[in-house]
């Protein structure tokens, strides 16, 4: 029983470890809002890539998530004003 219960938890780090070095962020965010240094610190501290997609205004991001892209992003930084639109359109999800 100990060494059937050993495994399981031996399964599950080995499991937990292979997540971690997988670990990947897609993010869609304004251009020029985020320090570069800030995602190296981030990348550097969690062992997880972030990839930016950046956009230049509100419009043309939500045209964007209309035309499929919201099913491509882990995290979306959008204005606060175009937020209930993307909700009602079921474009995003509360983290």
């Amino acid at each position: 029983m100990i060494r059937f219960f050993g495994a399981q938890v031996l399964s599950i780090f080995i499991a937990s470890m292979a997540f971690a070095a997988e670990c990947k962020l897609n993010i869609f965010i304004y251009s020029e809002y985020i320090d570069p240094e800030i995602v190296t610190e981030f990348e550097k501290k969690n062992n997880c890539k972030l990839t930016l997609d950046v956009f230049e205004d509100s419009e043309s991001m939500l045209s964007k998530m209309e035309g499929g892209g919201a099913s491509l992003y882990d995290v979306v930084i959008s204005p606060d004003y175009i937020v209930p639109a993307l909700v009602q359109r079921k474009l995003i999800q509360p983290l």
